[in-house]
């Protein structure tokens, strides 16, 4: 029997789209589910009958029961912000019972599933501070981090560093005020950098000591299986800091990284109960791998961009094959570049008909 893979998304997630390609030229025809259509754009039901669970799913003029899956790639949730249709007083209520509704839900349907990854331990999993002292109890090498809101130990923290002090938010963020963008990434901190009392006191954040840097390491796995690069951001103008800011001079390459490191992070995901993760580690100047954090839904296919590692036709693989999954370094030979254009119309496309995950904005 073919496989059925279900596909979690938002329009504008392209790597999805590709994805979703891989697999339909594979001969698989996905159930592609956009929950942020939810509650707006999508109706859903859950009903029990004696033992029995009915689920019925309403979309425009589709209309699913009870659909089965062997996969779901828990990719993207999305939400949907509009309560418009409520008063103001009531909409806070709303968003509430959405929240649970979903929650639910997810934990219950696709039981027999094999989940990329399962939700309730996704959502613990994304938590910077669990997967930091998780990691720590695992023998990873981390930087000195604090962890708080308290301004008199942050600043304590970075005057002990000497101005060698970096500072990270909690989940990645983005927001909106008018027209103008804003987006969160690393900074390097002095104290003379740092924000009021006030407002140090209800953003808690992450605060660690400057690491100097060789290079860093994206490493992507898929089950027990290890993708890795060298990122040579230190050989950037941009990209020293946060190499996020450098994609158009980053430089990468395939690496082999200790069989004890790799070991590490297998007991991590199993730790986080994840089957797949996308690591970031820096290399510091004695050669010692710095853990930094692991994202459980994070970004792999610029990787084969730059490095061309398959890492398009792997994914394809392991949601076919799903536990039993095992690369040999050779599927179907289709490339992300081969899928590109494709993804990129399939999520133009479903712009125009669902609802995409919007940006916060300070206006609302």
């Amino acid at each position: 029997m073919p496989k059925s893979v279900v596909v979690l998304t938002t329009p504008g997630d392209l790597q999805a789209f590709a994805v979703i390609e891989s697999l339909r030229r594979r001969g698989l025809d996905p159930f592609v589910w956009f929950p942020a259509d939810f509650p707006t754009h999508e109706k859903e039901t859950i009903s029990f009958s004696g033992n029995q669970l009915d689920f019925t799913l309403k979309a425009g003029k589709r209309e699913v029961r009870a659909f089965r899956a062997d996969t779901v790639w828990f990719r993207r949730i999305g939400s949907n912000s509009d309560f418009s249709a409520l008063h103001p007083a009531d909409r806070m209520f709303g968003w509430a019972q959405c929240k649970a509704f979903r929650e639910g839900s997810l934990q219950i349907l696709f039981s027999e599933a094999f989940w990329v990854n399962p939700p309730a331990t996704a959502w613990l999993a994304d938590n910077k501070l669990y997967q930091h002292s998780l990691a720590v109890r695992l023998g990873l090498m981390t930087p000195p981090s604090l962890f708080t809101n308290d301004p008199t130990e942050i600043r304590s923290f970075v005057r002990s560093h000497h101005g060698e002090a970096i500072y990270k938010a909690f989940p990645a963020a983005a927001w909106k005020n008018g027209e103008d963008l804003f987006a969160c990434h690393t900074v390097r901190l002095t104290e003379a950098d740092l924000v009021a009392d006030e407002l140090l006191a209800v953003t808690p954040g992450i605060y660690q000591a400057l690491v100097q840097k060789r290079y860093e390491v994206r490493l992507t796995m898929m089950g027990a299986q290890p993708f890795a690069v060298k990122i040579f951001s230190q050989d950037t103008e941009k990209g020293r800091l946060d190499w996020r800011r450098a994609y158009d001079e980053i430089r990468m390459e395939p690496t082999t990284l200790p069989a004890s490191l790799i070991e590490s992070c297998r007991l991590l995901m199993k730790r986080l109960n994840l089957v797949f993760g996308c690591f970031d580690f820096i290399v510091d100047l004695s050669g010692d791998y710095i853990f930094l954090e692991v994202n459980q839904q994070g970004q792999f296919l610029f990787v084969e961009t730059y490095a061309e590692v398959p890492l398009l036709d792997a994914f394809t693989e392991f949601l076919i094959h799903g536990s039993e999954f095992s690369w040999r370094g050779k599927g179907s030979g289709i490339r992300y570049e081969d899928v590109a254009n494709i993804a990129e119309e399939l999520s133009e496309a479903a712009a125009l008909e669902h609802v995409s995950n919007p940006i916060p904005s300070v206006a609302e």
